[in-house]
């Protein structure tokens, strides 16, 4: 358990918008303005600069965080717990947060 007041709360809320988006990006390339589009857009930005916590891309904080404070050993299991779930039940999302960051960020 993290055992963080709210934690439950605010995985309901996480869960909720990676639905959201699982489904926008199922018919669109891209977030775009937020509801789907075919350019990299605010919408693209705003979802993967929150989600980029959960999963740390390589190039998520261009080296203003020591990579060694993100090894996977310092977060707690249920922490891994919940990103493999988001992982399997929302892979298109996982992949648009990883590919942004790779892609986009400068």
């Amino acid at each position: 358990r993290m055992g963080v007041e709210g934690e439950e709360e605010a995985k309901a809320v996480i869960i909720e918008e990676f639905k959201r988006v699982e489904k926008v990006l199922g018919i669109h390339k891209f977030l775009d303005s937020g509801f789907g589009g075919s350019t990299f857009g605010g919408g693209d930005i705003s979802f993967c600069s929150l989600s980029g916590w959960l999963f740390c891309p390589s190039t998520f904080t261009n080296s203003e965080i020591s990579p060694a404070l993100l090894k996977d050993e310092n977060f707690p299991e249920s922490y891994h717990g919940f990103t493999r779930r988001l992982t399997l039940e929302y892979p298109r999302s996982v992949r648009h947060v990883n590919r942004c960051y790779h892609e986009f960020r400068r």
